[in-house]
């Protein structure tokens, strides 16, 4: 994991800009926008949903030429749930974005992006064709593959036993934590299934090879 920080200067528009920019860019990673599908916080009693991240991401995804739907995460013990499987911009419980401490301390809502993996059909729905509810889960699970986080601090609070926000208040000074999933990222550039396929571990896997025969 890489970790990036800012303290105090840009914030969470900057931030969901850059990354994209970053991962996108020909002048930068090159990956295809049309792969990466994100995360935000959808909200609950005591925190007001991310709609800042959902417009940020929307824009970005826009300008790219690309339509990006957001809803609530589908439900996937209810077959019946009218969501969609997997949106551009999936709202999720304070469970999987929303960041903070066991205790009182600095906290707010993150955004993860992940990357449908090159092997798969870039048209997200056609990999779900023929495949059971059970085995669309399982191709969302391994297929698409978070490479990127970043946090958006933004409260001074506490979380509850459900890992959403309690007797939270705005802080004075705003900070980003960018989380870098290095392995993860390396895989999907190196056009992998494993991180142990990539250029980072098959040499030293190379040498063990070598000398346990």
């Amino acid at each position: 994991m890489m970790g990036v920080w800012s303290l105090g200067d840009y914030f969470k528009i900057d931030s969901i800009r850059w990354t994209y920019d970053f991962l996108t860019s020909p002048d930068y990673l090159g990956l295809d926008p049309r792969r990466l599908f994100v995360t935000v916080y959808r909200g609950s009693d005591k925190a007001e949903r991310d709609i800042e991240a959902v417009n940020t991401w929307k824009e970005v995804f826009g300008e790219s030429g690309i339509e990006a739907d957001s809803g609530v995460e589908f439900d996937w013990s209810n077959p019946d749930d009218s969501a969609k499987y997997l949106y551009r911009i999936t709202q999720r419980s304070g469970k999987d974005n929303w960041w903070g401490l066991p205790y009182k301390g600095p906290c707010g809502p993150c955004s993860e992006v992940y990357y449908l993996l090159d092997s798969n059909n870039v048209d997200l729905e056609k990999n779900f064709e023929g495949k059971s509810l059970q085995e669309i889960e399982v191709f969302i699970e391994n297929q698409v593959v978070e490479i990127w986080n970043n946090v958006f601090m933004q409260f001074e609070g506490v979380k509850d036993e459900n890992d959403e926000p309690l007797e939270i208040i705005p802080m004075i000074s705003k900070n980003i934590d960018t989380g870098v999933g290095y392995e993860r990222l390396l895989t999907v550039l190196n056009n992998k299934k494993s991180p142990y396929e990539t250029d980072l571990f098959t040499p030293i896997l190379e040498v063990v090879d070598k000398y346990s025969r």
